[in-house]
């Protein structure tokens, strides 16, 4: 099976959506998409917009299994501190981020 539909049956598995509701909800031909599934053809461009949106994913994330937002390890190491300051502190790191925002 294509890359695009395996990523794309564990997503609607674990969103508990059958295909025939996301063809509803996406607008397309529910023998179409069976179709493009068993010859293990990749989806249109068009389609695999509206999949997404249907999904309220990013296009990519069906593609790749990676979403382009997904936070780094850096990141949330950040936010673990953060969040251990206190609120005057917490302030004070906000204005800082603003600060070299503006520069």
């Amino acid at each position: 099976m294509n890359m695009f539909w395996e990523k794309l049956k564990d997503i609607l598995e674990y969103q508990n959506i059958s295909l025939k509701e996301l063809c509803a909800k996406a607008g397309l031909q529910q023998q179409s998409i069976y179709n493009a599934i068993t010859r293990k053809t990749s989806p249109s461009l068009d389609t695999a917009i509206k999949i997404a949106q249907a999904l309220n994913l990013p296009v990519e994330y069906i593609y790749s299994g990676k979403d382009p937002q997904e936070i780094s390890d850096e990141e949330i190491a950040v936010i673990v501190q953060f969040r251990k300051l206190s609120p005057d502190n917490k302030n004070l790191v906000k204005c800082l981020i603003k600060a070299l925002e503006e520069k």
